[in-house]
């Protein structure tokens, strides 16, 4: 029974659970009675969906008698006896050939079946919210961000119907093929071939992929192929995205006083590092050479805890925040050093931010 506090939203993804876990109880059964089993506990039948609900995260009793008439109303061939001790699900042997036949081709009604599986899955897709993305990656966005239904279309085209080969969880490869689906799934428009992405809803992984391979390897060709593979968003929401969390970064060390990493925990012993970096110190031009210091931070966890960790940058509601074109900071750091910065601009704050990996 739903309570007062649940929103439809949970009401009809509980449902949607509900049917999931006994559609796969359905195709256990008719597995079974394919490879010569004709007699089932309902009991077992029973718990087997009472232990699927529980692994979607619903905890509910099965009513013995609504579970055993839904499963005679599917299984319209099939009886329920007694042998004393247990109620059992007696399948009729004959019942094996109506399955056999059923799975005989009929490319017309397959056909059918698959163009209202297709309605039915982008009906929820363009329904739901997706993910937006304010400065981090919050675990269990990737679940949150896929409709239901394409979860599990997911989950039976990678481990079949049957509920005694479903994983407890989703699996990374089921969200995976879920979110690649929803990002590339559009409404209609153009047919050129070309590369297209909805930009509403967006699940996370295209932006975590995009983002890492940029971080990684600078390069905006390999971005635009992969992008171009259905596997990314494009380079200019990552351009964006870098710009914004830059910013964000700057704004988070005018509040606090100081620059240091947003990675560093307070509480935690650190040392630091610094050393010259020099590139090509013999030219006789500024362009080709470079001289400037690299210092590196080294925190050690502790198993005591009592550490704290800074707040979460949160991107600005616009990538064109102003910041200050004059910035004094004192970088003073567990009293390990001072470093005095006067005078600078923004574009080299964000460089010099870019480069110290914060």
């Amino acid at each position: 029974m739903r309570t007062n506090k649940e929103s439809p939203g949970n009401h009809i993804e509980e449902s949607q659970k509900k049917a999931r876990a006994f559609t796969e109880l359905v195709a256990y059964i008719e597995s079974g009675v394919e490879e010569g089993t004709f007699c089932f506990k309902f009991a077992d039948l029973r718990h087997l969906f009472g232990q699927r609900l529980k692994e979607f995260g619903i905890d509910t009793e099965v009513n013995k008698v609504r579970f055993k008439e839904k499963i005679l109303s599917y299984f319209h061939e099939a009886q329920a006896q007694s042998d004393g001790k247990n109620i059992l699900l007696i399948v009729q042997q004959g019942m094996q050939q109506i399955l056999k036949h059923a799975l005989n081709t009929d490319y017309e009604s397959d056909a059918m079946i698959l163009a209202k599986a297709a309605r039915i899955i982008r009906k929820d897709i363009f329904n739901s919210h997706g993910f937006r993305f304010s400065g981090s990656f919050p675990p269990g966005c990737q679940q949150e961000s896929v409709p239901v239904n394409l979860k599990y279309l997911s989950s039976m085209l990678l481990n079949g119907p049957n509920l005694k080969d479903q994983d407890s969880t989703d699996s990374q490869a089921c969200l995976t093929l879920s979110q690649m689906i929803l990002f590339n799934c559009k409404k209609g428009g153009s047919n050129t071939g070309k590369s297209w992405h909805s930009l509403d809803p967006e699940p996370p992984l295209p932006l975590y992929v995009g983002i890492n391979v940029h971080t990684q390897t600078r390069s905006k060709r390999l971005v635009t192929q992969i992008c171009q593979f259905g596997l990314s968003v494009s380079y200019d929401p990552i351009i964006q995205v870098e710009n914004q969390l830059a910013t964000g970064v700057c704004q988070h060390i005018a509040e606090i006083g100081l620059v240091c990493p947003s990675q560093l925990s307070h509480g935690l012993f650190t040392i630091g590092a610094l050393d010259n970096l020099d590139h090509n110190p013999s030219s006789t031009t500024a362009t080709d050479s470079f001289h400037g210091t690299g210092i590196s931070l080294f925190q050690f966890s502790s198993s005591s805890g009592g550490h704290q960790n800074q707040n979460v940058i949160q991107l600005p509601a616009s990538s064109t925040a102003k910041i200050s074109s004059y910035l004094l900071i004192t970088l003073q750091y567990q009293q390990l050093y001072s470093l005095r910065l006067v005078s600078l601009s923004p574009s080299l704050l964000i460089a010099l931010l870019r480069y110290l990996g914060i």
